[in-house]
């Protein structure tokens, strides 16, 4: 396209009203700084030609409700440099001192250059399916509740388990082995153990080991005498004393308990059958 494309434009627009709808929803035609240079009457433009640009920026470009990009008249392929001159150019063309009447459209062209100089910060990208943000730890509460009711029911189950019995405790109604011991004659019963009493022996008399004064004569005191000396004595001069022999322990026979009869021996096993129906085993 031509460099006068956009202005080519707007000579259309003052031409035909009715193309404004469409050219306020289309993209901006390229060669958007010469227009802009145009309007501002750099002193190479006819005054047509200023008026269709500065009716073309204030209707398309500047109308309520337009972007910053628009309002600055950039294309999509305009960087923050282009931004920049395009500001300095239409603050130029709308300063107060040349067009008092368009202060309004000054404020939207300050506004729409400090979006673009100062962008809203970007919102963080949303995490993955399942996964935690960024930075952020992954919650374990879930993990704990989720042990904690499973120790619930198994506390549950086991208290629901039937209990095994510790200890049956007897009846007063007689059993078929007690009913057949009690039926059995006294004759039938077996005989009782008895067991012999343990008893101390008495201890054997201790004989005196004191010598009759005409046996044994009283050890006479000798002199101590060197071992040397004590190899070279006679043999006459030792005397040795006579052992009297112990006498031997007299064995005691021990004591036989008598046999009991035979209504002792019922008397006990019915006190053993009453005892050990009522569970009492140390008796």
């Amino acid at each position: 396209m031509s460099a006068s494309t956009a202005l080519q434009q707007a000579l259309r627009l003052r031409d035909q009203p009715d193309l404004l709808t469409g050219l306020q929803r289309a993209p901006l035609p390229p060669e958007m700084t010469a227009l802009i240079r145009t309007a501002t009457d750099d002193g190479t433009s006819t005054p047509t030609e200023r008026a269709a640009a500065a009716a073309f920026l204030q209707q398309v470009c500047l109308h309520a409700g337009a972007d910053a990009r628009r309002c600055l008249g950039l294309r999509a392929d305009d960087d923050l440099t282009t931004a920049r001159t395009h500001h300095r150019l239409l603050i130029r063309w709308l300063h107060p001192d040349r067009n008092p009447d368009d202060q309004v459209l000054a404020e939207r062209v300050n506004s729409a250059w400090t979006a673009l100089k100062h962008p809203p910060p970007s919102p963080p990208a949303l995490p993955e399916a399942g996964m935690p943000p960024q930075g952020q730890a992954r919650s374990r509460f879930p993990v704990f509740l989720g042990l904690l009711l499973a120790g619930a029911l198994l506390l549950l189950a086991v208290s629901l388990l039937p209990e095994a019995p510790v200890y049956v405790a007897p009846t007063d109604k007689p059993t078929a082995a007690s009913a057949t011991v009690e039926a059995l004659p006294a004759a039938a019963w077996p005989a009782p153990i008895i067991r012999p009493t343990k008893t101390r022996p008495a201890p054997p008399p201790v004989a005196s080991r004191a010598a009759p004064a005409a046996t044994v004569a009283a050890p006479e005191k000798k002199p101590i005498v060197p071992a040397a000396r004590q190899n070279h004595a006679p043999p006459s001069t030792l005397k040795t004393a006579t052992a009297m022999p112990l006498p031997k322990p007299v064995p005691v026979a021990a004591p036989v308990p008598e046999a009991i009869s035979a209504e002792e021996a019922e008397a006990l096993l019915q006190q053993y059958q009453a005892h050990y129906s009522a569970g009492n085993l140390a008796g």
